[in-house]
């Protein structure tokens, strides 16, 4: 039988999360990404503030400029600066990323941990809604939301973010089905611990590592819906630099300034392939530490 691990007196970190980061550290791709990420979220933060031009005032007398012609990345139909508008794009796309994909823990880890821990009439309730979610793609279910509660930005990170959740719960439902086997789980119940302490306490935080790792990788995903939804002008209003909605403005230039497009697009596609590299890579990092907690726990 496997014994827990005893902590060090110096303080030092356990020895599996000593092997997770190491591991991480040693993938060079997902330290790229984790770079590229950092960057763009830095952009994010303090791009609007040290930015000297304005993402929303337009410039009828210098419309369609090329990048580098008094304009690091060139501006567009209005002569709005494009460096502007795609570093105030950043910070939209990456909260209404965020605030989407905090939407579908807030109600996928929920409904999943209740269905896989309780197990009976719970479980079959909230997995046939969740296969029925599951059948349609999950553009369609944004679309459905969407014609409900209407268009706007807030209504299409709703949208997404409840389009997702059927992912995290049959996730969260599938792990808890596995941690609840565990001996410390039924020694938790055999002391008297309530349902809810034990689901919370005991069978949720061995189902984290799988919920990171699916959040991380979804996060690009996310970012791209909103885009693509925001491309149909159904993010409300079209002069907020949004990614989305700058590709959709940028196409009908192509010919004679393909740098309107190009540069959103681009932009849009380095986050999503930054966050996709550092997913995998915490993905593959994870992994041992998961089965390392398995044997410390007694599995």
């Amino acid at each position: 039988m496997a014994t827990m691990p005893v902590p060090r007196s110096d303080g030092a970190a356990p020895e599996p999360e000593r092997r997770w980061w190491a591991q991480l550290r040693r993938d060079r791709a997902g330290m790229t990404g984790l770079a590229v990420l950092s960057l763009i979220v830095a952009a994010a933060i303090v791009g609007p503030v040290v930015t000297s031009q304005d993402p929303f005032q337009p410039n009828l007398q210098e419309t369609f400029l090329p990048p580098g012609s008094g304009h690091v990345l060139g501006t567009d139909q209005l002569g709005r600066d494009l460096l502007a508008r795609v570093v105030a794009g950043a910070r939209a796309s990456l909260l209404s990323g965020l605030a989407a994909l905090a939407v579908s823990l807030a109600f996928g880890v929920p409904a999943g941990l209740v269905a896989g821990y309780s197990g009976g009439r719970w479980d079959d309730v909230v997995m046939v809604a969740v296969e029925i979610l599951m059948s349609f793609p999950g553009v369609l279910l944004a679309f459905l939301a969407i014609a409900v509660l209407g268009p706007g930005q807030q209504n299409v990170v709703l949208a997404v973010g409840l389009a997702s959740t059927p992912v995290f719960a049959r996730l969260v439902r599938g792990s808890a089905l596995a941690v609840r086997e565990q001996e410390y789980v039924m020694a938790a119940v055999a002391l008297g611990a309530t349902p809810a302490r034990v689901a919370v306490r005991h069978v949720l935080p061995g189902c984290l590592a799988p919920i990171v790792v699916i959040a991380v990788l979804r996060l690009g995903t996310t970012i791209v819906t909103i885009a693509g939804l925001g491309f149909l002008g159904m993010g409300g209003d079209p002069a907020r630099p949004e990614w989305g909605a700058m590709l959709s403005q940028g196409q009908e230039f192509l010919r004679r300034a393909p740098h309107i497009a190009l540069v959103p697009g681009g932009a849009m596609l380095l986050t999503v392939l930054s966050v996709n590299l550092f997913g995998d890579a915490v993905a593959d990092a994870l992994n041992p530490r998961v089965l390392s907690w398995r044997t410390h726990r007694g599995g």
